[in-house]
């Protein structure tokens, strides 16, 4: 989503992207690795945790329905 211009609408009803609006840990850039054996891992594209916030800052998100979450 940040390589790109396109807009995007998930239809979510298991509630997979419910928190995609917030950044996970800076602990995932200091230890990035993927695992091929188990298809585990993360490996961001970004340098930082910082370097990623400032360019998912700017996305627009609009969350909709679920509990604790604007109707």
């Amino acid at each position: 989503m940040l390589e790109t211009k396109a807009r995007c609408v998930i239809l979510d009803p298991n509630a997979d992207f419910r928190r995609i609006g917030e950044t996970v840990s800076s602990k995932y850039w200091e230890t990035a690795s993927y695992n091929q054996r188990r298809n585990q891992g993360f490996l961001p594209h970004e340098s930082s945790v910082q370097v990623f916030s400032t360019k998912w800052e700017k996305v627009q998100k609009n969350l909709r329905g679920g509990p604790g979450l604007p109707q």
